[in-house]
């Protein structure tokens, strides 16, 4: 149980195209959690890299700053997040991340709303779901609305260590494109996390993300 509840605060604070699932939750009181990733497509010169800094509020809120460079594109984001686990079977948590463009005097680009929900299925916590809603307003395009829905599985290591594989699907909830197929698998040792996720994996150039999280007490 401790693993499961170490693997829920360390994985969550990702944007929603990165396909890696969101935890109900938040980064706990005092904490600072700090996250890096690479986002690329073998094959092709598409490039993303996204970086954030969330700090603990009380033990079920947080907030902080973003940084994800498209291209030339780079956009900065405030986040509010908040997040409450009823039992071991269902918590529910929330995220709203209004961001700029800072290589555009700062102009609002778009909001990034979360809804999620994650729980254990079986009782000694090996498999387990989590269910992400993301609804995205943006100044420069038509709203989206996504869902993804996963499925995972905690193995543990020796030393304390752990090795979570994960399965899953996205789709629109305007159900005007395929489905897609993500995979995904996360090693978590001591206060640090390790990842290798993947969606887009059924065409020509898949969409691959690395990178690297910690949660460490900053008070």
């Amino acid at each position: 149980m401790k693993i499961r509840l170490l693997l829920l605060c360390l994985v969550c604070f990702t944007v929603a195209g990165a396909q890696i699932p969101y935890y109900a939750p938040a980064t706990g009181h005092g904490n600072l959690n700090g996250y890096t990733s690479l986002k690329f497509r073998p094959g092709v010169e598409a490039k993303e890299t996204y970086t954030s800094f969330l700090f603990g509020i009380g033990d079920y809120a947080a907030t902080g700053l973003d940084l994800q460079t498209d291209g030339s594109k780079v956009y900065g984001g405030i986040i509010a997040r908040g997040g409450y686990v009823f039992s071991r079977y269902f918590g529910v948590g929330a995220q709203l991340t209004p961001s700029f463009e800072i290589n555009g005097n700062m102009k609002f680009a778009y909001l990034t709303s979360g809804l999620f929900f994650n729980g254990d299925i079986c009782r000694d916590s090996r498999l387990f779901w989590a269910a992400n809603t993301w609804y995205t307003a943006s100044r420069h395009a038509a709203d989206e609305i996504d869902q993804y829905l996963y499925l995972g599985s905690t193995i543990p290591l020796p030393h304390g260590q752990s090795i979570t594989p994960m399965a899953g699907t996205i789709y629109s909830w305007r159900f005007d494109r395929d489905a897609d197929l993500a995979l995904g698998v996360y090693w978590s040792v001591g206060k640090f996390c390790f990842y290798l996720w993947g969606n887009d994996l059924l065409r020509p150039h898949p969409r691959m993300v690395i990178g690297l999280e910690f949660t460490i007490p900053a008070l």
